[in-house]
């Protein structure tokens, strides 16, 4: 089945034509006015109601609205937002960012106001459904130019669901529409930033043709964002734990809304992303395996390796491996007032939680120090830094 004959509406971002009614079924409803006075808490309501009712179509509520609501957040909770790369895409054509994911809202946000700043057209955002279980959040997603991933759907609707979905993602950038993808479902809990293979086989359904051709038509762009610290460490320590001692986590309720308000929230430090130049040539090279599951695994470390390039290694992330490690080996890559201060944050991180132990600390310093030997591997040197 192409494209053309399916039916995206439950599952793309609103169109221009539909972004009224969504505004102001937004502004009638009363959580909107507690998120607002968190957003904007200098700002009278009614000035922030006016400028959303004067936003006609989906782009004037990403620059007006979503964008000063990033910036403000960043404002109050980074020390700054650096980017590179830009200059590996094109704004005339449609891309498939595909990136590693450390922070449910703001990775991709990053991206987008990045992108709005420098005169190029934003990303359609994958989000999973799990995120959306109330009117507010749906609206205010697809206000975003969110399209949603389905989570936990029978069985028997899986294959169709990934169908839709591999084909609304082809569709877009056919339109010269980009998209941004997490590498994988769910953040990266212990800073190791590794591919899916089934997001990489969902990307190849219904494509006619052979994989490298399929992968080519995506114009695929690796993207790397760095935090200097992330504000859900501790609890992504403690979900750690919880696995490496009873095998498996379940989440309790509200806890994906917890680590929202969290990761927009909580400290971050520097904040840097990272656009990486296309890679044809490395996808050309899936000609030469015939076997289908070796070439998504081929591809799968093709992209670890590209983002692993990308990625920006901050002072802390060499004292949590010299820590990890008992080592001084990247004793030149940081200074003793760099030690005392992330020294302190670990502190102040494991006290959060509840009776912490030898493992919390080492699953905490694993975190930042495992991005390092990523990093190494990836460049294949041993005294890499950025």
């Amino acid at each position: 089945m192409q494209a053309q004959d399916l039916d995206f509406s439950d599952i793309r971002p609103f169109h221009d034509d539909e972004v009224p009614a969504a505004i102001e079924r937004v502004l009638q409803n009363k959580s909107f006015e507690k998120l607002v006075e968190f957003v904007y808490p200098e700002t009278p309501r009614e000035q922030i109601y006016r400028m959303m009712r004067a936003c006609r179509n989906v782009f004037d509520f990403q620059k007006n609205i979503s964008r000063t609501a990033v910036k403000a957040v960043l404002k109050r909770s980074s020390e700054g937002l650096s980017y590179s790369g830009f200059e590996n895409i094109d704004p005339n054509s449609g891309h498939l960012f595909i990136s590693n994911h450390r922070d449910i809202i703001l990775d991709s946000a990053i991206l987008n106001i990045s992108l709005i700043d420098e005169g190029i057209p934003s990303t359609e955002t994958a989000i999973g459904s799990n995120l959306l279980s109330f009117a507010l959040a749906e609206d205010l997603s697809k206000l975003n130019k969110n399209f949603i991933v389905k989570r936990n759907v029978p069985q028997k609707e899986m294959y169709n669901n990934s169908h839709k979905l591999s084909a609304y993602i082809h569709s877009r950038i056919a339109e010269n529409t980009s998209v941004w993808l997490a590498q994988r479902e769910g953040r990266s809990k212990d800073g190791i930033d590794r591919t899916q293979p089934g997001l990489l086989k969902m990307l190849t359904i219904g494509f006619e043709g052979a994989y490298a051709d399929c992968f080519h038509s995506l114009r695929l762009l690796p993207m790397t964002i760095s935090y200097e610290f992330d504000p859900c460490d501790f609890l992504k320590a403690r979900e750690l734990k919880t696995v490496r001692n009873e095998g498996s986590y379940t989440k309790g309720k509200n806890e994906d809304l917890q680590s929202m308000i969290t990761g927009v929230l909580g400290r971050k430090g520097h904040i840097h992303l990272q656009v990486g130049a296309a890679f044809d040539d490395a996808i050309e090279t899936l000609r030469e395996e015939r076997n289908k599951n070796e070439k998504i695994r081929m591809l799968a470390e093709i992209i670890d390796r590209q983002i692993n390039r990308g990625y920006k290694l901050w002072p802390n992330n060499y004292v949590a491996h010299d820590m990890l490690h008992a080592s001084d080996t990247n004793r030149d890559c940081y200074t003793s007032e760099d030690r005392e201060r992330f020294e302190a944050y670990i502190q102040h991180q494991l006290s959060q939680l509840e009776q912490p132990d030898d493992t919390d600390r080492e699953i905490l310093l694993g975190i930042y120090a495992n991005a390092v030997d990523r990093v190494r591997e990836s460049l294949g040197s041993s005294t890499t830094s950025f």
